[in-house]
């Protein structure tokens, strides 16, 4: 439940696509929409969580 690393790692995936291309840029395209939508489920369903675990 690490909203902060979920961001982290859609940026720093996001930065990587400078120079790539063909298969590896897919590739980090894909692992970039991978973490968004991650972040935006937890996000959506934060307090869900919160209260799960206390």
């Amino acid at each position: 439940m690490d909203l902060v690393r979920q961001s982290r790692n859609a940026r720093r995936r996001a930065a990587r696509l400078t120079g790539s291309t063909g298969a590896e840029a897919d590739r980090i395209t894909k692992r970039v929409d991978r973490s968004e939508r991650e972040h935006a489920h937890t996000a959506a369903y934060y307090e869900i969580f919160a209260q799960a675990l206390r």
